[in-house]
């Protein structure tokens, strides 16, 4: 009866409609879905929380004016005594207890710009339980050491975002919690105060990544799940799918096999909802080089791709 016709047969190469799960939030992925970019929120935004947040309470100017030496020796006979507000040479104001002419016990410092530390002393340190708050807003409340904060503790940024959790010499460092104004989330490890380690991010879109970071970046093995219901669990660096992994999307296509800088790289084997598959190598996101297409029925077909066109099948 002549050739059978083939317009309702799936191509052998990918085009938009079958590859394409059209996000409407992320920006990352281009209008060509052979491109297969990763539609990540950007990482740039959530940067460390804590650069340039804490004063040192130890200081050369924060001792007392000359006028108030005499009050405060007072406090060399080996008993914390409270004495009024007392000037430094900075124009810094402690009001608070003393002990061998040191801040030490409870108390309260205030800068000149109008910033303060309220709570525990210990030898001229903050030391113990306190509150900095500073003029422009920014404040935290926790745990201190030896003038920083350490152990656990709550920061709030004027401009919304929170964390609780733990600290070490002033930086976010062990488990903590971070939210910022637009819902986003994150939940895991910190060190030296950046994201490190096991961790869960949750999106305002409802997109998620739970998995490893690095250097506060996606780095590591992990699982990525796209407000659509598409979900890439694998390799990643910087960020990016990179390496092992497998993307599933809703409509159940999937694809398994490597990735380089979020594209399809290497070998790897796609299939069709329809269970028809491609067994090949790719490059750029695009079927390129020797590949097998496999329809439903298991009919073989081998020969050579360019940038995902058909060459030379059998």
């Amino acid at each position: 009866m002549g050739n059978a016709c083939r317009c309702h047969q799936q191509p052998d190469n990918l085009n938009e409609d079958q590859e394409s799960n059209n996000p409407e939030v992320y920006q990352a992925k281009t209008d060509k879905p052979e491109d297969d970019k990763c539609e990540q929120q950007s990482f740039s935004k959530w940067k460390n929380i804590q650069e340039g947040l804490f004063y040192n309470l130890k200081q050369d100017d924060n001792l007392p004016l000359p006028e108030f030496r005499d009050e405060v020796a007072k406090s060399n006979n080996g008993s914390r005594i409270q004495l009024p507000p007392v000037i430094m040479k900075s124009g810094n104001i402690y009001e608070g207890e003393w002990l061998n002419q040191k801040k030490d016990g409870k108390g309260k410092f205030t800068w000149k710009d109008g910033s303060y530390f309220e709570g525990d002393f210990v030898q001229d340190k903050a030391q113990g339980i306190g509150k900095l708050v500073h003029v422009n807003g920014d404040s935290y409340e926790g745990e201190w050491q030896n003038d920083m904060a350490n152990g656990h503790g709550v920061f709030n940024h004027f401009r919304g975002v929170k964390y609780i959790g733990q600290w070490k010499y002033d930086l976010q460092d062990g488990e903590g919690q971070e939210t910022w104004p637009d819902g986003t989330e994150y939940k895991g490890t910190y060190k030296e105060g950046k994201r490190h380690g096991l961790g869960h991010m949750q999106f305002q879109d409802g997109s998620k990544y739970e998995g490893n970071f690095e250097n506060n970046e996606i780095c590591g093995f992990g699982c990525y799940t796209w407000k659509d219901g598409k979900q890439y669990k694998g390799q990643w660096l910087n960020n990016k799918m990179h390496g092992q992994g497998e993307c599933i999307w809703k409509d159940g296509k999937s694809y398994k096999g490597e990735y380089s800088d979020d594209k399809k790289n290497g070998y790897g084997v796609f299939t069709w909802a329809s269970g028809k598959r491609y067994e090949g190598y790719w490059q750029d996101g695009k079927q390129h080089g020797e590949g097998i297409i496999i329809n439903a029925e298991g009919v073989r077909r081998e020969g050579q791709w360019e940038y995902g066109k058909p060459k030379n099948l059998d």
